[in-house]
């Protein structure tokens, strides 16, 4: 489905097999639920120190996840939201790090909507205050202190975040 693929762009010489051993899942597997059934129970396995190879046999050429990848630009990054979180925080595809690297002075759009404060934590900002800050997963997340992002900016996939730096700064 072209998960592991996004883990492999991070580990080029990384080894995956199909996890067709009967012996190491669930006795039933559901059609639905595969990560339960088969994922779960081979990392328990493989935690113990199996080989992997005893899960299954070696699988070449991973399917590749097209994924909108960031563009840095004279003016700054152009991004966008590529998921949502169930606290409706928008997680974009832009490295926190390129960001960091513009320095304090940066303005952050989204859809059009200026972001007022580039923070450490939520906490940095009053209640229901919309923030940007460098997320759990090492991009640029949007959020509001105690709400919703996504509610109060009508966002969704795909929305446009523009990464530019403050005029004099």
């Amino acid at each position: 489905n072209g998960l592991l693929w996004l883990a492999a762009r991070q580990a080029p010489s990384m080894r995956a097999v199909a996890l067709t051993s009967a012996a190491l899942a669930q006795p039933a597997v559901s059609r639905t639920f595969e990560g339960r059934d088969r994922f779960a129970p081979a990392a328990a396995w493989l935690a113990t120190g199996i080989a992997l190879e005893r899960c299954g046999p070696p699988v070449d050429g991973l399917t590749p996840t097209p994924l909108a990848e960031p563009r840095t630009t004279d003016a700054g990054v152009d991004g966008l939201v590529v998921r949502i979180d169930r606290f409706g925080n928008l997680v974009t595809n832009i490295p926190a790090g390129a960001v960091a690297l513009m320095g304090t002075g940066v303005v952050i759009s989204v859809g059009g909507a200026q972001v007022p404060d580039m923070v450490g934590t939520y906490a940095d900002v009053p209640a229901r205050t919309l923030c940007a800050m460098a997320g759990s997963t090492g991009r640029l997340e949007v959020a509001v202190n105690g709400g919703s992002a996504a509610a109060v900016l009508g966002a969704s996939r795909g929305l446009p975040v523009l990464v530019r730096r403050r005029s004099g700064a």
